[in-house]
Parts: C-alpha cells; sequence; structure tokens
C-alpha cells in the first residue's frame, strides 16, 4: 500500500513535542479564527503568480528551516501574509497548477496526473475555465513563462496567456526563466496584466551550482533532520527502483553503470543538492521581487508565492512526489496585496487550499466577469471574512507507480484527523496531534468519526466531475517522451 505520510510540522522541536504524546492525552487543536476580511480594490492591479515546483515549505526559512535556503522569500513573508497550513490538491505539477488557476479539483478540471495532459490537453468549458481567461476578459495582458513540460502549451494549462514563454521537452533553470519575465513587464508596465512565473529547480533531479549549496551553513543537522523524518536508508534501498535512485540520490551516476549502495552520506548529499536548488529558485524569485520595485509596482501588485507539491526525501521509504503524504500535499503559500487591502504581515491559522487562491485574488477586483470563477470554484475567498476550512480535499496521482494500490485514493486533512479512502482499498484515520509522522491507523478506535469524514470524502470525491476523456485517444508522442525524459514513467 502506498506509504501514508507526516504532518510537515514547521519546527522540528514542533514536531518531536507532538511525537511524544499519547493519542489520550492530546488535545484537539483549537478551531483557527477567520481570517479577516480584505478590502475591494477599485481599480485593475498587476497580478504576478509565482508557483515554485517541488517545494517543500519545511525547507524554507519563513516556515522554521535552519538553513539559509530562502532569504528573498523570507523577508517577503516578513511583510505579507504567510499561510501556516496551505495543501495542495495533488502533489503532481499539472493537475496542480490546473487546480490553482480553476479553484477545481482534479477529477472536476479532468487531468489527474502529468500523463494525462499527453493524452490530450485540458479544455475549458462550461463551468471548468481558467483565471486568465476571465482576466484576459476583463482587459488584463497575460503571460505565462513556464520551465519544464509539465506545464507546456501542449497540455491546455496555458489557455487563457496571450504571450506564452514555455520549454518542452527538457528544462530551464529558474532564473533563465525569471529574467524572461521581467523583460516582459517592462516592456507592459503601463497596462494591467497578469503573469504567471512557473520556476523548476527543485524537483529532481537535483544538480545545482556550488555557488547555491556554499551559502546554506549548517550542513551538520542535515544527519538529525533524516532520523526525526525517519529515513531509513535500507528502506529506501529495498523499495525504490532503480529508475527513481538514480534521479533522486545519484543524479550523476554514469547511465547504465550499477549504482552505490544508499547510505546515509548519500542521502544527506540529496538533501544538500535539494537544498542547494531551492537556493537557486529564491535568487530568481528575487530577481521578480526586484523587478517589481524597480517599476514602482511593488506597492501596486498583488503577488502570491505557491508550491505545486513537496517532495518526500525519504519519508516512509519514498523520495520524489505523486503520494498523497503529508510531506507533499502540505505546501507554501504566500502573498502581499496593496496595502489598504489587508493589515499585513499576517499569518493565517486556517486551512486552505490551493483551490483557494484564484477566488482570493480575483474577489479584490471589481470586474463582474471575474465572479465567473466564484461561481464554479470549489475554492472560496480566504478574506470574505468568514471562511471556514476545517478539512482540505486532496487527491493521488492516477498514475501507477511501484508499490501503489491500483486505483484512485482521497483524503481529507484536517488540523487534527487525516482520513483516507481508497476505491479498492481499506481506509485509514490518522490522529496527527499524536502521531505527526502518521505511523498508526486509528481507524477502528474512532468508528463514528471514520464513517462521518469517510461520507464527506466521497461525496467529494463524486461531486461535478469531469467529463470522460476518450480513453482510445492516441497520446502526443512528443510531450509523452519529454515527460518519460523527466522521470515521469508508470513503473509496475
Amino acid at each position: 500500500m502506498l506509504p501514508r505520510a507526516p504532518l510537515a510540522g514547521t519546527c522540528v522541536w514542533v514536531s518531536l513535542l507532538l511525537w511524544g504524546c499519547s493519542e489520550a492525552s492530546s488535545p484537539a487543536p483549537a478551531p483557527a479564527a477567520p481570517p479577516p476580511r480584505a478590502g475591494r480594490l477599485d481599480a485593475p492591479v498587476p497580478i504576478v503568480l509565482i508557483t515554485i515546483d517541488t517545494l517543500r515549505r519545511d525547507h524554507l526559512g519563513c516556515y522554521g528551516y535552519f538553513r539559509d535556503t530562502s532569504p528573498n522569500l523570507d523577508a517577503f513573508a516578513a511583510e505579507g501574509v504567510l499561510f501556516e497550513r496551505a495543501v495542495s490538491a495533488m502533489a503532481t505539477t499539472l493537475p496542480s497548477h490546473l487546480s490553482l488557476l480553476t479553484g477545481l479539483y482534479p477529477h472536476q478540471h479532468g487531468i489527474e496526473a502529468n500523463r494525462s495532459g499527453a493524452q490530450g490537453p485540458f479544455e475549458p468549458g462550461p463551468g471548468r475555465t481558467s483565471a486568465a481567461v476571465l482576466l484576459r476578459a476583463a482587459g488584463y495582458r497575460t503571460a505565462a513563462f513556464t520551465s519544464a513540460a509539465p506545464v507546456c502549451r501542449a497540455t491546455g494549462v496555458l489557455v487563457g496567456f496571450d504571450h506564452l514563454d514555455d520549454v518542452s521537452p527538457g528544462v530551464r533553470p529558474a532564473a533563465e526563466t525569471a529574467r524572461n519575465a521581467v523583460r516582459w513587464m517592462e516592456r507592459t508596465a503601463g497596462a494591467p496584466f497578469f503573469v504567471w512565473i512557473h520556476l523548476w529547480d527543485p524537483h529532481e533531479p537535483n544538480r545545482p551550482a556550488a555557488r547555491f549549496t556554499k551559502t546554506l551553513g549548517d550542513g551538520a543537522r542535515i544527519d538529525d533532520l533524516l532520523r526525526e523524518r525517519g529515513v531509513d536508508a535500507a528502506r529506501i534501498s529495498r523499495e525504490c527502483s532503480d529508475h527513481v535512485l538514480a534521479r533522486l540520490v545519484f543524479p550523476d551516476a554514469p547511465e547504465g553503470a550499477p549504482l552505490p549502495a544508499v547510505d546515509d552520506d548519500a542521502l544527506r548529499r540529496m538533501v544538500e543538492r535539494y537544498d542547494g536548488d531551492v537556493r537557486a529558485a529564491d535568487e530568481a524569485a528575487g530577481l521578480v521581487f526586484a523587478e517589481l520595485r524597480s517599476l514602482g509596482l511593488w506597492n501596486r501588485a498583488i503577488v502570491v508565492v505557491a508550491g505545486d507539491h513537496g517532495q518526500s526525501l525519504g519519508q516512509h521509504g519514498w523520495l520524489d512526489h505523486g503520494a498523497i503524504t503529508n510531506e507533499n500535499v502540505l505546501v507554501p503559500l504566500l502573498a502581499r496585496f496593496p496595502p489598504g487591502v489587508l493589515d499585513q504581515p499576517l499569518r493565517v491559522a486556517t486551512t486552505v487550499s490551493l483551490v483557494d487562491v484564484m477566488p482570493t485574488v480575483l474577489a479584490r477586483l471589481s470586474a463582474p466577469v471575474l465572479d465567473e470563477l466564484a461561481r464554479q470554484a470549489e475554492g472560496r475567498d480566504v478574506f470574505a471574512g468568514d471562511f471556514a476550512r476545517d478539512y482540505a480535499f486532496v487527491e493521488r496521482t492516477t498514475s501507477h507507480r511501484k508499490g501503489w494500490i491500483p486505483g484512485r485514493e482521497f483524503a481529507l486533512l484536517g488540523p487534527r484527523w487525516k482520513y483516507l479512502f481508497h476505491e479498492s482499498g481499506p481506509d485509514a484515520l490518522y490522529d496527527l496531534a499524536a502521531d505527526p509522522l502518521e505511523t498508526r491507523d486509528v481507524l477502528a478506535r474512532h468508528p463514528e468519526l471514520a464513517a462521518e469524514l469517510g461520507a464527506r470524502a466521497r461525496t467529494l470525491a463524486a461531486r461535478r466531475p469531469a467529463p470522460g476523456r476518450d480513453p482510445d485517444r492516441v497520446a502526443d508522442p512528443e510531450l509523452l517522451e519529454a515527460l518519460e525524459g523527466l522521470g515521469y514513467t508508470e513503473e509496475e
């Protein structure tokens, strides 16, 4: 069965403290107060969306990490809004970004795996449109700068963007994508615009420039971090395929050569490389922030920074992403609004989902055409004044992976409880207050709660599904080859 996930806490000592609590003695977390009400803007403002692929929230300083991976994002968070419990709709690049742009869950917009994009692009329709389409209709100039094949134009994710700067096959570094976006903003600064900037660097295989790893500091604590997360070299060797080991642990091994043994030193180097690429993405985000200041737009723009999903880095014997584990689905989410819209800095403790991002952004604007997103979205305006989300709904990618039970899997993730159900396997319930690393299924001890959450999860999984896709449609061979080159293969 798919390994279950821990709660990725913002500080290691918090995780250890909770780990030491017994289930019986752990009180339920107090409900978070609704976030404050935010104002609306009288005129269009620039909207900048930066997504950073494969970014664990607990590897950023603003979320409690002990290394200097994110000085620009930390400074941004210090004067804006930090969402403490943001959840991705799916820990897979293309479905997650479409959920962010549409406010819909993957089974509702119809793309439930990266490979789905090769079998037919996302096509907007009634009740399934993108924020980019609506913003363009409202008079915005729209542009997308993406860094890898899973979000190239062939997938349909770039619908509604007039200016397209993507790459397929292959990938490009965050700095190049950011510089292209900066040049476009310089040409467009006089008009209202919506720009999406997608940065890829934290995604495996990680090969950061040496200058990024040299500035991180405190590498001696990585061994402790891996122990605290329960990362076990022997289990990884046993449960991960050579294909995954080569991409995550030994990215510089000669192709086709026998791989070295997985040991603690190899896993430490894996984290070092990952952190270096996080620092590279942070530097690219800093280029965008500096440009907004240079253009005089810093206090006029709405800026959002989000991770599309996390990365396992060895937890639960898993190395990459796609799983429904907490280290994969709890993501960083930061925002900054023009002065007068919302008192900032602000930390939001309420559980939010990436499907809430665009409903929240568009609710700050006044164009009637933008109301269509609010009508279609499962997400809601977090700053409406009465926002409450006790559980976030999560789906697992439909691509098959080694060791997974075939079929679809879903979860409801709240501050204390996480409920999982599988179409062809047993359900599970985890008490995150007593068991933050999710090692003990307590469903049998809480049958009434399990029944309630199970009914809610199944209702959401059946709600407004996208029209069925043609199962006999021939996949786009070029895009499929590009995805497989990036490691997106279906493993038996």
